[in-house]
């Protein structure tokens, strides 16, 4: 996936600790959140819930720096 689905609407641009970057959109009646992660060439979906806090803990850096 090169873009984000024109069908739903961005909402913020997260950066994790480790600099990884996630997404999150919705759907136009914002009855349906998305959570991608990018990597600077493509997106890819993650996860999707009902609210956008359900989503933040793919946003938690996987690994420490420097360990």
């Amino acid at each position: 996936m090169n873009k984000l689905p024109s069908t739903e609407i961005k909402w913020e641009t997260i950066t994790n600790e480790n600099g990884d970057v996630f997404i999150v959109t919705s759907n136009k009646e914002r009855s349906l959140y998305y959570i991608y992660s990018f990597d600077g060439k493509e997106y890819t979906k993650i996860d999707k819930a009902k609210t956008p806090p359900e989503l933040m803990k793919h946003t938690l850096p996987k690994k420490k720096r420097g360990k």
